[in-house]
């Protein structure tokens, strides 16, 4: 309820981003403001406010670099960038911080948030293998889906970003190491297996679903209007031309390729024989078993 009024007082000064014919100056999430301003006169000025507010209502905003940042969003920004204060104590420019758990670069490319995400997919993945090893296959890569792949922001991406294939390629590495199957097995043969929907289209769904919760708000839904529009040089608009080329693709979702009738043999004929022995180690494996499942994977 407070940040209701601090929301009204820097919304009322008429300073912010006109974005699409709507000033914003403010979002707020919790306890964690960012303010936006395409000038630094402004930007200081709705810092100026929020002291005032915190003033009137007994706050304190931390001044701790770690926690108070200011980040330039422009490729062609000068490095002479007037300082910001808060509380006179100045503020430091940064090309990039993170926020909410996301990486938000000056250039706004989501290659450093997809590299975080990717390496945070491989830490939750080597603990849960270290941890569980023991278990079933089958169980591993539930428990993987299930903890290890939240991706959270990942239904806004940039979906033409080559980084996405590293993050599908790091979940696939995963699914070859439950099942002890050797680096350069296919793809669509080791998602079959795990039964798993690449990630590409996991978040391609996702993006979907955003797009068809959007119409109960009304002021996100306007800007998702535009941004799908063809004219409208914006990621939502880019994305939304790029899932609606693909072929699989239906008003709620897109559907993952199905397997041919040759992959679903290499598939069932891969389980049966890991299957058959107590272990999936590998080293339980014979050399001509080992033979069959490497020619299976190639095939």
């Amino acid at each position: 309820m407070y940040f209701d009024v601090l929301i009204h007082r820097l919304n009322s000064e008429g300073i912010g981003c006109n974005v699409l014919g709507i000033l914003i100056s403010v979002l707020v999430y919790a306890d964690d403001i960012l303010l936006l301003c395409p000038s630094v006169k402004g930007l200081q000025r709705l810092i100026k406010i929020c002291e005032e507010y915190a003033s009137d209502y007994n706050l304190i905003f931390n001044t701790d670099k770690k926690k108070s940042k200011c980040i330039k969003i422009s490729k062609n920004c000068s490095d002479n960038v007037p300082i910001i204060r808060l509380y006179d104590r100045p503020m430091t420019w940064y090309k990039k911080v993170t926020y909410l758990g996301h990486e938000i670069t000056y250039d706004l490319s989501d290659k450093d948030d997809i590299e975080v995400k990717r390496a945070t997919f491989f830490a939750k993945y080597q603990e849960l293998s270290h941890n569980y090893h023991y278990l079933d296959e089958n169980v591993l890569v539930y428990l993987m889906k299930q903890n290890c792949c939240t991706f959270f922001g990942g239904g806004i991406y940039d979906y033409s970003n080559v980084n996405l294939d590293r993050l599908g390629n790091a979940f696939k590495t995963a699914l070859r190491k439950i099942f002890h199957l050797p680096y350069n097995s296919k793809s669509k043969i080791v998602l079959g297996l795990g039964k798993c929907t690449p990630v590409e289209i996991s978040l391609y769904n996702r993006f979907i679903k955003l797009i068809g919760n959007v119409p109960d708000n009304k002021i996100v839904s306007f800007f998702f209007r535009i941004a799908k529009t063809s004219f409208a040089r914006t990621v939502t608009g880019w994305n939304w031309i790029h899932i609606n080329n693909i072929n699989n693709w239906t008003n709620k979702q897109i559907v993952q390729d199905k397997l041919s009738g040759n992959e679903l043999y290499v598939v069932n004929s891969i389980r049966e024989l890991l299957s058959s022995r107590n272990s999936l180690d590998p080293g339980s494996l014979n050399n001509d078993e080992i033979s069959q499942l490497i020619e299976l994977l190639s095939t």
